[in-house]
């Protein structure tokens, strides 16, 4: 979909399962996506329970890895973020 059904650069793309990437651009029926798992994505994300702030970084893989951490990491394993 595109600017003809409402969609804008920077909304966020969403599937069932949660956040899928961003628009980065739209045209009138059709919009490009940078997906979460490019390797030039970089989405700043909080740790749910810990409040932990890092940088989501994508890989190109379905687990991309989390970026600049405090040391040692505030955000746990099995953290949702």
């Amino acid at each position: 979909v595109g600017t003809a059904q409402g969609v804008a650069a920077d909304w966020l793309v969403v599937s069932e399962n949660g956040l899928v990437g961003r628009v980065v651009s739209a045209g009138e029926t059709s919009s490009r996506v940078l997906l979460l798992t490019d390797v030039d994505s970089r989405v700043p994300v909080m740790g749910e329970r810990t409040r932990a702030r890092a940088i989501l970084a994508g890989d190109r893989s379905a687990a991309p890895r989390i970026l600049h951490l405090n040391d040692p990491p505030l955000i746990e394993a099995d953290e949702r973020l």
